[in-house]
């Protein structure tokens, strides 16, 4: 399982991205945020795949 200081890590990662996408468009679009949690659910996914080999 991953440890809590890389979660945070991905978290702060998204906050970051989730605010140049505000700063460079506007506003948030809904297919970032689609993008974003697909990307974070995917880095999730293999982390804890990869702790468990």
């Amino acid at each position: 399982m991953p440890d809590p200081e890389s979660l945070e890590r991905i978290t702060a990662r998204r906050a970051e991205v989730d605010e140049l996408a505000v700063a460079e468009h506007g506003c948030r679009t809904g297919l970032h945020d689609a993008f974003a949690s697909l990307a974070g659910g995917l880095i999730c996914f293999r982390r804890l795949k990869k702790a468990r080999s």
